[in-house]
C-alpha cells in the first residue's frame, strides 16, 4: 500500500463499467475517493463523485450490493474508510479551479497596484530635475529625494512582506494601497522640502509591500498557466511607465518658468508639478476600492494557519466564478492538505536556514544588481534627453525631449510581450540572463554615444528603446521566478527581503546615475552590473512547469 502526500492511503484499483475497458493510464484512486460523496437507498451505495483530476479526469460509478460489504474484499490493503474525510493537496484544488474570472478579478486588482506603484515610483525622475528649478535645490538635495522612495521601499519590504506571511495577504495588499493613495496624495500639497522628503519616502513605504499581492496572485494560478498571466500584470506596470510622461507631458510643459521660492518653500507658482503629483496618485485610490471588493485572502496561507474551512469556503466561491459546479469539484467532507513543501508556518528566520540560506543570498544579489541597472537605465535616459536651461543662458525650467522618452516607455509594453512569448518556451533562467545582457550593452551603448560632442538622435533613441525594453524583460522574468521558487510560508517574506535588498541600491543610484557623473561612467556601471546579474541569475533553480516551492527544495 502506498500514502499520498496528503497522508492518504492509496490502494491500486481498476473502477470502470463493466461494457468499458479502463483507460491505460487510470491513476491509482483511493477508497476515500471512491466512497468518497455516497447515498445510501434500500441498501445500494451510489458513488456520486468527486472527480479525480490530477492528468485526467473520467467520471466512475461504484455500487455496493450493501452496506454491509467490506471494501477489503475489493481492494487490498484498504482499510474501512467509513467516517473519513477526503483529501487533496492544495495544490490539486488550484489545478481543478483552471483559469477564469475568478483568476482575472485578482489580476486586475494586482494589475492597478502595478500600475500605481509604477506611477510613484517613475515620476522621482521628472519630479528631482523640476524642483532643482522651481526650489532651487542643489544636486545633492534632488538626489535626496530620489533615493526617498527607495529608502521607504526598504522599511516597507523588511516589515509589509513578512507581515504578509503573518496576518495574511489581503490585509497588508489593502495597507499598501491605502499608503500609496494618501502620501500620493500629500505629496501634490506639500509646502517645504522636509515635508516633500516624509511624503516620497512613505510612497516608497507602500511600494515596498507590492510583492505581497503579487504572491497573492501566483499562488491562485494553475501552474501552467501562472508564467503567462503573472506576466500580464506587468503589462499594467508598463502603462505607468508610459502614462507618467504624458502627464508629465501635460502638466510640465518644457521651459515653464518658476514663480521664485527656495528650497525649503515652494511657491504656488506654473510648473504644474502639484498637479502632476496629483493624478499620478489617482490609480492608487481606484486600486484600494479594487483590492478591497475583489481581493481574497490566499486560501494557501489560510490552510498554514490551520483555517481549513475559510480556505475551502474561497476554494468554492472560486469554483462558481469560473463557472465550475463546487459542490462536483469540492465535495462535501472535502479536506484540503499542504503539499510536502508547504507543511509548516514559517517566518523571516527560515530565510536564514540550510533549507533556504543559498536560494536566499542569490535571490538578494540579483534584486540588488536589477534595481539598480533598471531604474539606473531610466535616470540614465531622463538625463540623455534632458537639457539643462543653464545650457543656453535663461532661467526657464527643465526642457525635456519627451518624444524618446516616451518612446522609451513604450518600449517596456514590447518587453513584457517578449518575455511573455519566452518564458514557457526558454524558461525563467535564459530568459533572464539573455534580457540582462541585451539591457546592459545597450546602455553603454546610449551613454558613450551621448558622451559625443554631436550625438546621433536616431541612434540613441534606438539603444534607449532595447534598453528600456530588454530590463523589462529581465526584471518581469525576476518577478515570476522568484515568487515560484519559494514555498508558501516564506514567500511574501522570502520576495519582499529581495526587493528590500533591491531597494538599497535603489538608494544608492540617484548619486551615481546623475548630471555630475559622465556618461562613459554611467554605461560601464550598469553593463558591469547586467553581466553580475546574468551571473547570478544562472545559478538559481528554473521553475518552469514545476509547482510552487519545489524547485528549490529538489536543487538542495
Amino acid at each position: 500500500m502506498t500514502r499520498s502526500k496528503g497522508g492518504l492511503p492509496r490502494a491500486a484499483a481498476t473502477v470502470s463499467r463493466q461494457d468499458d475497458p479502463p483507460p491505460d493510464d487510470f491513476a491509482e484512486i483511493s477508497m476515500k475517493q471512491l466512497l468518497g460523496r455516497a447515498t445510501s437507498s434500500e441498501g445500494l451505495l451510489v458513488h456520486e463523485g468527486p472527480r479525480h483530476n490530477r492528468t485526467k479526469s473520467y467520471g466512475f460509478q461504484e455500487v455496493c450490493q450493501n452496506d454491509n460489504d467490506d471494501p477489503e474484499d475489493r481492494f487490498e490493503d484498504e482499510g474501512d474508510p467509513t467516517g473519513e474525510d477526503l483529501q487533496l493537496l492544495m495544490d490539486d484544488a488550484i489545478e481543478r479551479l483552471g483559469f477564469g474570472p475568478f483568476q482575472n478579478r485578482i489580476l486586475w486588482a494586482v494589475g492597478l497596484c502595478f500600475a500605481s506603484s509604477s506611477m510613484e515610483m517613475l515620476l522621482f525622475s521628472f519630479l528631482a530635475v523640476v524642483l532643482k528649478a522651481d526650489w532651487h535645490l542643489t544636486e545633492h538635495e534632488a538626489d535626496t529625494i530620489s533615493s526617498a522612495v527607495f529608502v521607504g521601499g526598504l522599511l516597507g519590504n523588511l516589515i509589509l512582506g513578512p507581515l504578509g506571511d503573518c496576518i495574511g495577504r489581503k490585509p497588508v495588499f489593502v495597507l499598501t494601497a491605502v499608503i500609496l493613495c494618501v502620501f500620493g496624495l500629500a505629496t501634490a500639497a506639500a509646502t517645504s522640502y522636509f515635508g516633500l522628503w516624509v511624503c516620497r519616502l512613505a510612497v516608497g513605504f507602500g511600494v515596498g509591500g507590492l510583492a505581497v499581492p503579487f504572491d497573492a496572485l501566483a499562488e491562485f494560478m494553475p501552474t501552467h498557466q501562472r508564467g503567462t498571466n503573472l506576466l500580464f500584470v506587468q503589462y499594467f506596470w508598463t502603462v505607468g511607465t508610459v502614462l507618467v510622461p504624458t502627464v508629465a507631458y501635460v502638466c510640465l510643459p518644457s521651459g515653464s518658468s518658476s514663480s521664485g521660492g527656495t528650497n525649503s518653500s515652494a511657491d504656488d507658482g506654473s510648473s504644474g508639478w502639484r498637479l502632476f503629483c496629483a493624478v499620478c496618485a489617482v490609480p492608487c485610490l481606484l486600486t484600494l476600492c479594487v483590492g478591497v471588493y475583489f481581493v481574497p485572502e490566499s486560501p494557501r496561507w489560510l490552510l498554514l494557519q490551520g483555517r481549513h474551512d475559510e480556505a475551502l469556503d474561497i476554494i468554492r466561491t472560486a469554483a462558481l466564478q469560473n463557472g465550475k459546479s463546487p459542490q462536483a469539484l469540492f465535495p462535501t467532507g472535502l479536506t484540503l492538505v499542504h503539499s510536502d513543501s508547504e507543511n509548516e508556518d514559517g517566518s523571516f528566520w527560515d530565510l536564514f536556514s540550510p533549507k533556504w540560506l543559498k536560494t536566499t543570498l542569490l535571490l538578494w544579489g540579483v534584486w540588488a544588481c536589477q534595481y539598480f541597472i533598471y531604474f539606473g537605465a531610466i535616470m540614465a535616459i531622463t538625463l540623455v534627453f534632458a537639457e539643462d536651461p543653464s545650457t543656453d543662458g535663461t532661467n526657464d525650467g527643465p526642457i525635456f525631449d519627451y518624444g524618446p522618452i516616451f518612446v522609451s516607455g513604450l518600449a517596456e509594453t514590447a518587453g513584457t510581450s517578449v518575455v511573455i512569448f519566452l518564458i514557457d518556451r526558454m524558461g525563467r533562467i535564459p530568459s533572464q540572463t539573455a534580457s540582462y545582457l541585451l539591457g546592459g550593452t545597450s546602455v553603454f551603448a546610449l551613454c558613450a554615444l551621448a558622451a559625443q560632442d554631436s550625438p546621433p538622435r536616431m541612434s540613441m533613441m534606438v539603444a534607449a528603446f532595447l534598453a528600456r525594453l530588454s530590463f523589462m524583460s529581465g526584471t518581469c522574468a525576476t518577478w515570476v521566478s522568484t515568487a515560484e521558487v519559494l514555498s508558501t510560508e516564506v514567500r511574501t517574506s522570502g520576495h519582499s527581503t529581495s526587493n528590500a535588498v533591491g531597494s538599497i541600491s535603489g538608494v544608492i543610484s540617484p548619486y551615481i546615475v546623475s548630471s555630475s557623473t559622465p556618461f562613459n561612467t554611467i554605461g560601464c556601471v550598469i553593463l558591469f552590473l547586467s553581466v553580475a546579474t546574468s551571473f547570478l541569475v544562472a545559478h538559481l533553480p528554473e521553475t518552469k512547469g514545476k509547482a510552487m516551492g519545489v524547485a528549490a527544495r529538489n536543487q538542495r
